[in-house]
């Protein structure tokens, strides 16, 4: 692999009617795999078109393994891409379909047979090679976009939310699958999600986008750990409260339901509770707090002697580990 990073983005902005991206900063490390998150409308997508040259930069530079690309059109990019919808051509079998790419590239050759025939097997689509899509499964159409996106030998693979039309079973089993192949490819990526258990999952970091603006960036676990923003925080399942006017975050499993009355415990009321595999997920209203962190989430495991309180119920929640926040509040979007 070569040294240093494939991608460097140094001040990337774009706009888009109203909306603006940027400035974004990043780095993408050889076969290393960026997961972005961020709510609808944060710029994921669009970052993802900028980067391809689907989109144009109003500004800063895009650098792919040393050479300055943001002038290039998409073809000279060598920019592997795969879509939210897939886009595989329904008139063209599985091996039409990965190897469209490689036809791009003048005659075809025993060289490109050869990449061809390899990737069907590196898939496991050599069986499927003369079918067409719609005879395929959800996760044999993602094998074959995810093929054809590699079989030109891109510098960079961009995946935007591949698997959101899955059901929710079948998208954490292709969740397996993808961070497998991706694996294999050793071609660096960035991963486009709204999913926090995919990007832990897929991520190697994590880059938390918001209105266009890069809020967090760092390891998939330190940013969990840390998320720094209210803003973050709140995305990735916090609960972002008040306290002495400083902003904190408290972690569903850091937040103990206890009976009314217990030392320490801060007064609410309980909204709903909803019994799963792990234990006990709550919703709760914070009673005598700020108004915009009154409802919480909390989760308890399933410890013999956890207490149960139905709907309605007085409690007490004692947050027990706290995280500084520095910024405005985390309103939704």
């Amino acid at each position: 692999m070569a040294e240093g990073p494939v991608l460097e983005v140094r001040a990337l902005r774009a706009r888009s009617g109203t909306f603006t991206l940027g400035p974004i900063d990043l780095t993408l490390s050889p076969g290393e795999v960026l997961a972005v998150l961020g709510p609808n409308g944060a710029g994921k997508s669009t970052l993802l078109r900028v980067l391809a040259g689907l989109e144009p930069a109003s500004g800063g530079s895009i650098r792919l393994q040393g050479e300055e690309v943001s002038h290039l059109p998409p073809p000279r990019r060598k920019v592997g891409l795969v879509f939210q919808d897939l886009a595989l051509f329904p008139q063209r079998t599985v091996e039409e379909n990965v190897g469209y790419g490689l036809t791009l590239r003048g005659p075809w050759t025993e060289e490109k047979e050869r990449v061809l025939q390899g990737l069907l097997v590196r898939f496991n689509l050599t069986a499927l090679a003369r079918r067409l899509p719609q005879a395929l499964s959800g996760g044999e159409r993602q094998r074959v976009a995810l093929a054809r996106a590699l079989a030109p030998a891109p510098r960079l693979l961009l995946l935007d939310e591949p698997l959101a039309a899955a059901d929710p079973r079948r998208r954490r089993e292709l969740q397996g699958e993808l961070s497998e192949w991706l694996g294999l490819s050793e071609v660096p990526a960035i991963y486009v999600t709204h999913e926090l258990e995919e990007a832990l999952l897929l991520g190697d970091r994590l880059l938390v986008l918001w209105g266009g603006e890069v809020l967090r960036v760092g390891p998939a676990a330190e940013v969990l750990e840390d998320p720094r923003d209210p803003r973050v925080a709140w995305f990735l399942g916090y609960n972002v409260i008040r306290e002495e006017g400083q902003l904190r975050g408290v972690h569903p499993t850091d937040l103990e339901v206890v009976p009314p009355g217990t030392p320490g415990g801060l007064p609410a009321r309980v909204v709903r509770t909803v019994e799963t595999v792990g234990g006990t997920r709550w919703v709760l209203r914070r009673e005598g707090g700020d108004p915009g962190d009154s409802l919480w989430e909390a989760f308890s495991g399933r410890a013999p002697g956890t207490p149960r309180f139905p709907p309605g119920s007085s409690v007490g929640v004692i947050p027990r580990r706290r995280v500084s926040l520095n910024g405005p509040w985390p309103a939704p979007e």
